[in-house]
């Protein structure tokens, strides 16, 4: 109707899909990261993809310094249609990455029974709730959410799974990914001096950020603790967070 791009942004979710249709399909263009945490890993880097030559294209200019990356001439005499940056990944990169796209599918079918392992577990313990997945299959199992009533309580469960060895975050209490807990943020604190785009005057409003404007994150993201989900995870590995979460939950 708007004649707007889609852009998909999904950073957590090579390989997840919904309804049946992969991720990174849906949009004009979809991204992907690879960094340590994330399913698929060079290191560092990502990836973007598209059906539209044109956004290719551009993509591919922008992300080495504007070159077209013409072989039929030397790189100091390729063409130049844009200003770009460096954002190049090395072949070695891209070689682990094709390696690990191949078995995506093995990968993502571990975590997922890793995943159920360790969800069974908690949908034992009273009071223990789940995020609403609209489509469950689709799901790449990369993290598993669950949250407890009250805020107090979930964060006594976080410390006794912590003594027992078993990491969880809370994202009201992170330092990362969760606005009213970035300073840098609250202050404008961008690379201009100017703190654009904050103080851009097209904005005629008050650009204020508080935990007062978000009440129902507070809620929510204050009760749910979050696990990571690997793909190796031995029996003896699911094991220990099985008695690690059967133990906090009788003491919490």
């Amino acid at each position: 109707k708007n004649n707007l791009l889609v852009l998909e942004d999904n950073a957590q979710g090579c390989g997840a899909s919904f309804k049946g249709k992969k991720l990174g399909g849906f949009g004009d263009m979809g991204t992907f990261s690879f960094d340590y945490v994330k399913t698929v890993t060079t290191g560092e880097g990502g990836m973007v993809i598209t059906n539209n030559r044109d956004l290719y294209l551009r993509s591919e200019w922008y992300s080495d310094h504007g070159h077209d990356h013409n072989p039929n001439v030397g790189r100091a005499l390729e063409g130049r249609t844009i200003l770009g940056f460096n954002y190049r990944m090395n072949e070695l990169q891209g070689a682990l990455g094709l390696a690990q796209l191949r078995k995506l599918d093995y990968l993502i079918g571990e975590q997922k029974k890793n995943k159920k392992v360790i969800m069974d577990t908690l949908a034992a313990i009273p009071g223990v709730g789940f995020r609403a997945k609209q489509d469950p299959e689709g799901d790449s199992a990369t993290f598993l959410a669950f949250n407890l009533p009250e805020e107090q309580r979930a964060l006594k469960f976080q410390k006794l799974l912590a003594a027992e060895g078993v990491d969880t975050t809370c994202y009201k209490n992170n330092l990362w990914h969760y606005v009213p807990n970035w300073e840098h943020f609250l202050a404008f604190s961008t690379a201009n001096s100017k703190k654009h785009p904050f103080t851009d005057p097209l904005y005629k409003g008050k650009v204020q950020y508080s935990r007062e404007n978000i009440p129902y994150a507070e809620d929510i993201l204050g009760r749910t603790l979050v696990m990571g989900i690997s793909v190796k995870m031995s029996t003896e590995k699911l094991d220990t967070i099985r008695k690690a979460i059967e133990k906090a939950a009788k003491n919490s």
